[in-house]
């Protein structure tokens, strides 16, 4: 339960605190003296947005702080020593607050601890159940029925359980669509790398045989010039009558040979000159087994004008350099045509993985429609015991669910259709409602009035309230539209709803502002150029003086004295 609320330097509230008691707090002034200022300033508390403007004075912080007396071992308790926000085992004080600066930096604090909007959220929305006159409005969405009975039916966690299962599906689905974009891409390169591949493997290659064929093409280019070249060169060593090379080497051999004999001092110049004569013999033997190879080939020669020509092709579409850079590209598509079997199979996993996934979330889909169903009849059956108490004894409300179709879906449930998953079901919720018999019933948005919504809705809230574990209620004219007697049994539920939980009831009916309580009464005050924002704790004189006034004005007469009197009783 909330213990204190403190609010400093907020709009037009220069300090003001707020004690209240268990059971019902009534909260009541003139039209204009804060209370919407008021509960803007718990609006911090509970993570909604700051704005500069809400400071009063701009020299010094805006400052809103709540304390809650929390029971032990409740699931505040185990949420703040998750977040690690207390150093208590069984902690049983929350104090949040909430700073923002006159340069716009807003901080938020969890006993005293800095913590996040987020976990500002989370704790509050197990703390806090505000409804506001907007949420009568609400009251006629779907989604906000839809989260109606999800509370009355306790399967919020199992509608997020839901919801994050799609959320899963989605990613994957994600996944396979990138993978088969990938796929259809890839398959087109393969078609390519394989015509490359074909047309490399067609080529025979073999490392250095450019080079190779370049060479012998080269000789057999020339090979006339080349011919009568090494001719000459036989012809002048070794065939010119009388004056070949070897024969005028072999007779100075001869000679010289004699003269060794009478001067020994020749022998290294003879055995030079026998050396010479032998090198000479091995050439002209070496350059006639030339002569013989270089033999005219025509039919070669095309041989290798070809494999040239076929060579220089592949290394300008390649943008290869030499035949070994080729056999190494020829060998890398090889290799990646080998592994786009295993893309193939990833996607087969994920398809796989798809269709578990979708049998998981028709499971969940499945226990979720039964909960929902069962909870639809209670609630209806709830809300229509107490709509007699709320004025509206002759209206009968029921809940309406549906299935949400999608012909095209992968989801379907058991015997159904398939159906289109959100991330909150594949439910469609509305809030029937007859109002007299004999009449059809409608969508409560069809066919109620603003008196009759919020009356609705305090039905609704009475209905939850044995299923909600928060402990506090925070009213803000939800009468709005009643009066007479219709405002004294809304007064009686709004007293029972009390007795199980902490209410605060900002009210403008006297009628409900006469239930025992602790009443608040809110009010401006002006002192200069200043107007400030004020509440105080009404003694018992003081509540009859303030419900006269709301039942006959500033000036209440001794009849509405008497009257005031009359609801106190």
């Amino acid at each position: 339960m909330l213990t204190r609320l403190h609010i400093q330097n907020y709009a037009l509230i220069d300090e003001l605190e707020l004690t209240p008691g268990t059971g019902l707090n009534l909260i009541t002034g003139e039209t204009g003296a804060g209370k919407s200022i008021m509960l803007g300033a718990i609006g911090l508390i509970l993570g909604n947005r700051a704005e500069p403007a809400m400071i009063l004075d701009a020299s010094r912080k805006c400052v809103v702080e709540a304390e809650f007396q929390l029971q032990a071992h409740s699931e505040i308790a185990t949420l703040l020593q998750a977040e690690e926000l207390t150093d208590e085992d069984t902690p049983q004080t929350l104090i949040l607050r909430r700073e923002l600066s006159p340069q716009g930096k807003s901080r938020a604090f969890v006993n005293d601890i800095p913590a996040t909007l987020p976990i500002l959220r989370e704790l509050t929305s197990r703390l806090v159940d505000l409804h506001s006159q907007r949420d009568g409005q609400r009251l006629l969405e779907a989604t906000e029925q839809l989260a109606i009975l999800d509370q009355y039916a306790g399967c919020s966690h199992q509608t997020r359980a839901f919801g994050q299962q799609l959320e899963s599906i989605r990613q994957q689905e994600k996944t396979l669509r990138e993978l088969e974009a990938h796929s259809h891409t890839q398959a087109q390169e393969t078609d390519y790398r394989q015509h490359q591949l074909a047309e490399l493997e067609a080529a025979s290659l073999h490392p250095e045989e450019d080079n190779q064929v370049e060479q012998e093409l080269s000789i057999l280019q020339h090979a006339a010039g080349l011919t009568q070249t090494v001719t000459e060169a036989v012809h002048i060593l070794d065939e010119q009558e009388n004056w070949a090379a070897s024969l005028q080497l072999s007779q100075q051999l001869k000679q010289l040979e004699r003269a060794q004999s009478l001067m020994p001092a020749l022998e290294p110049e003879v055995n030079k000159l026998r050396e010479a004569h032998i090198l000479l013999t091995e050439t002209v033997t070496g350059l006639r087994a030339q002569l013989d190879a270089l033999e005219m080939n025509p039919a070669r020669l095309a041989q290798l004008e070809e494999k040239q020509d076929l060579y220089n092709r592949l290394k300008l579409k390649y943008k290869c350099r030499t035949a070994a850079e080729l056999i190494r590209l020829r060998d890398e598509l090889a290799l990646q045509l080998e592994g786009t079997e295993g893309l193939s199979a990833r996607i087969a996993a994920v398809q796989e993985e798809l269709a578990q996934a979708y049998l998981q979330l028709g499971i969940l889909a499945q226990a979720l429609e039964e909960q929902r169903q069962k909870a639809a009849q209670e609630l209806a059956g709830q809300v229509n015991e107490v709509l007699a108490a709320v004025a509206l004894p002759q209206a009968t409300f029921t809940v309406d669910i549906q299935r949400l179709s999608q012909p095209d879906s992968p989801l379907s449930l058991p015997g159904g259709s398939p159906v289109r998953a959100t991330p909150t079901g594949i439910h469609s919720v509305t809030f029937m409602v007859r109002l007299n018999p004999g009449t059809p019933s409608a969508p409560l948005s069809q066919v109620a009035s603003g008196g009759e919504v919020s009356r609705l809705l305090l039905a609704v809230k009475q209905a939850l309230a044995g299923r909600l574990l928060l402990p506090l209620l925070i009213f803000d004219e939800i009468d709005t539209g009643i009066s007479g007697e219709t405002a004294l049994r809304v007064a009686r539920v709004m007293s029972e709803l009390a007795k199980d939980h902490q209410l605060i009831a900002i009210t403008h009916l006297p009628q409900i502002a006469a239930r025992p309580g602790k009443h608040y009464y809110i009010y401006k005050e002006t002192t200069g150029n200043t107007t400030h924002t004020h509440l105080r704790v009404l003694a018992p004189e003081e509540r009859i003086q303030e419900l006269a006034r709301m039942l006959a004005g500033d000036h209440p007469t001794p009849a509405a004295l008497a009257a005031a009197q009359e609801l106190m009783s």
